[in-house]
């Protein structure tokens, strides 16, 4: 009996010990695995905001290459063609060999090395290696805005109906000078061709701010409507009351200023017409 005790108390102990380290076992197994389903959820979590991040930022590249090919469709649009037709006249001219005065003749060269000029700039903007990177890189360098301003307006003829103020002062921006140039003269034609003939019609200006330099080009014209002016800078749309013109060149000088960082406006001119300006930041807080 004494042996039959001892036997079942040991058996009983060794029973209890089993049990108690199986409950033990199972309670690091039930540990380990919500560890490992913490963990994986976790790292589900992680994969899942990455995923989100990257496709922000798929989003956000794509839209900016959408802007860069309009900003090629456009230019293509707006200069190649006429670029060509005002250069094949030159040429249609030039091969009629008779004499012409001289002051024409001055007028014919200046126009042949605008027409050299502006069909330089398409070029430069749409080749066939930049349309197929579908992308506009502005190659940016520093620009003396003022003096700039005056190697530009050297395409127009002095005095009526464009004049030009700028300020004794000169300041710095860093820009693409090509795609600036676009801009501008995309705005003065605009208001060349809804201002009148007169002297003063188009008035260009500069005005040397804390943080930026602005540009802008004033006509005496019909102006633009109020309910359009938040929306003449978008693509086929004229904004001015007339309905002349394809609404492709306002929206190419807002491509132009939103690769720069800069701010594009129209406001009212006075006693009528229409002022358009672009803002671009300046360089630094130099003046010279």
């Amino acid at each position: 009996m004494v042996l039959l005790a001892g036997y079942l108390a040991l058996l009983g102990d060794l029973t209890w010990r089993t049990v108690r380290d199986r409950q033990a076992s199972e309670r690091e197994r039930e540990q380990l695995h919500g560890l490992l389903v913490e963990e994986a959820e976790q790292l589900e979590q992680r994969v899942q905001e990455r995923t989100v991040a990257l496709r922000a930022a798929n989003a956000e590249l794509m839209e900016a290459e959408a802007h860069q090919r309009e900003l090629l469709s456009l230019a293509s649009y707006e200069f190649r063609t006429p670029a060509a037709k005002i250069r094949s006249t030159l040429d249609a001219l030039h091969d009629l060999h008779e004499p012409v005065p001289q002051d024409v003749q001055e007028r014919l060269d200046n126009l042949r090395t605008a027409s050299d000029r502006l069909i330089f700039l398409a070029n430069k903007l749409i080749t066939h290696d930049r349309w197929r990177e579908l992308s506009v890189k502005p190659q940016t360098k520093p620009l003396w805005v003022r003096a700039w301003m005056l190697e530009l307006m050297r395409d127009y003829e002095a005095g009526p109906p464009v004049s030009v103020t700028l300020p004794h002062a000169d300041a710095e921006i860093v820009a693409d000078p090509v795609l600036l140039r676009i801009a501008l003269q995309n705005l003065i034609d605009n208001a060349l061709a809804h201002g009148s003939k007169g002297a003063g019609a188009v008035q260009v200006g500069l005005k040397l701010l804390s943080n930026t330099v602005e540009f802008s080009v004033a006509d005496d014209g019909p102006g633009v409507p109020d309910d359009h002016k938040s929306k003449v800078f978008e693509r086929f749309v004229s904004g001015r009351s007339s309905g002349q013109g394809h609404g492709l060149g306002l929206s190419i000088v807002a491509s132009v200023v939103r690769l720069h960082g800069g701010q594009v406006g129209v406001d009212d001119a006075q006693p009528h017409g229409a002022r358009f300006w672009m803002a671009l930041p300046r360089a630094r807080d130099t003046q010279r």
